[in-house]
């Protein structure tokens, strides 16, 4: 009785993940600000950052001032670009409530308690990535809300 060799099984080929083009890309990132505003985060900045670094195009940083907000800013974000044919790539810290840091790939997003903002300085370190204008925002009329706050 001979036995025939089996075929060496092989991994299936996963897709790779989507990959978005800049206009898509800039889109996104509008609509995750609109998401951000609705859920009351606020002192957003949405930074270019395509000529400074390879793995994202926008980068968008706002507040929050508490840890449930933080998270339903996060999860309200996460749905809307589900919505848009996007995952997240990965997502960390939503169960410490002080910074969401959000992969979606050519759009980053980080979600701070207001006071821990500062700490990292995000808008320092991107520094020279111009400014994207968030329809309908005002950031400065913004934080000068926030500090009475």
């Amino acid at each position: 009785n001979r036995m025939k060799p089996r075929p060496e099984k092989t991994a299936r080929p996963q897709k790779p993940p989507r990959r978005v083009s800049p206009i898509d890309s800039h889109i996104l990132a509008l609509e995750a600000a609109a998401t951000a505003l609705d859920k009351k985060a606020f002192d957003l900045a949405l930074l270019d950052v395509r000529k400074l670094v390879s793995y994202a195009e926008y980068v968008l940083i706002c507040s929050g001032s508490s840890d449930r907000q933080l998270a339903g800013v996060a999860q309200a974000i996460s749905k809307k670009m589900l919505e848009a044919g996007v995952k997240c790539r990965g997502i960390e810290g939503i169960d410490s409530g002080r910074w969401v840091l959000m992969d979606f790939g050519d759009v980053v997003i980080h979600i701070f308690l207001d006071p821990v903002r500062s700490l990292y300085d995000l808008e320092g370190l991107f520094h020279m990535a111009g400014q994207v204008e968030i329809p309908g925002y005002d950031r400065k009329r913004d934080q000068s809300y926030a500090q009475f706050a």
